[in-house]
């Protein structure tokens, strides 16, 4: 039987929580940091596909140490898009294998 209609889904899922928290994370340190246009910034480093935009964002931000002390909701919104981007690794993680495995079998 074929369930790739089954793990696609649950990989795309995984993939958009993942990038999305990334982004709000990546906007968080850019915000504590004071760059300039944090959310181009952010938007650079979680919109790679290969991962070299995160790579320019974390060379650019070790010009600008952290000067600005995330308040408590802050550092609360921090681990919360931490844990998001593990939920949708695990998801992708899921789906990934799903797919593999499914595919193999056919």
């Amino acid at each position: 039987m074929n369930y790739i209609a089954v793990f696609l889904p649950v990989f795309l899922v995984g993939l958009i929580c993942a990038v999305y928290a990334l982004t709000k994370l990546l906007y968080l340190d850019a915000i504590s940091r004071e760059i300039e246009n944090p959310r181009l910034w952010a938007a650079i480093g979680a919109g790679s596909n290969n991962g070299s935009g995160l790579f320019l964002y974390l060379a650019h931000r070790k010009n600008y140490p952290v000067k600005k002390e995330l308040s408590k909701s802050e550092r609360k919104k921090f681990l919360k898009y931490k844990k998001s981007i593990y939920v949708g690794l695990t998801f992708m993680t899921i789906g990934a294998i799903g797919i593999v495995i499914n595919l193999m079998f056919i």
